[in-house]
């Protein structure tokens, strides 16, 4: 009889991990923390009629919009990025895209916010539309 217990909790215990693993592994998601930044932010700069707005892909990928809100003209850059410390990730463009050097963004947790560490008064939030609208 108590083999019989210890037997159906051992199968217990199994089957439960095996439904949690089953579960991380479709829903990996769930169980793997998603980066902070990953999204569209954006920043409008009404001072020089500019909107900017940087999409922040899974896989260490950005696309960059700016649009002059003057004239309605708009270009993408694109670039990599990555994680260099706590809240704090490094861009590099494409260089093909034009002539820009390297940027430290800072992402502010308390406030839910990122800027350019060169720029930063110009702060980015989050954005729940697309980066070309």
């Amino acid at each position: 009889m108590l083999y019989y217990a210890i037997m159906n909790a051992i199968s217990v215990i199994i089957l439960a991990i095996v439904i949690f693993v089953l579960t991380c592994t479709v829903f990996l998601t769930a169980c793997v923390a998603k980066d902070p930044i990953i999204g569209v932010w954006r920043f409008n700069d009404k001072i020089n009629d500019i909107d900017v707005k940087i999409q922040f892909k899974d896989g260490g990928y950005f696309t960059m919009a700016v649009e002059d809100l003057n004239t309605g003209e708009s270009s993408l850059d694109f670039g990599t990025w990555s994680k260099q410390g706590e809240n704090l990730y490094l861009l590099h463009y494409d260089s093909s895209q034009g002539d820009y050097e390297d940027s430290i963004y800072i992402y502010d947790p308390s406030k839910n916010l990122i800027y350019d560490r060169e720029y930063p008064d110009d702060v980015l939030y989050q954005y729940q539309g697309d980066i070309l609208n």
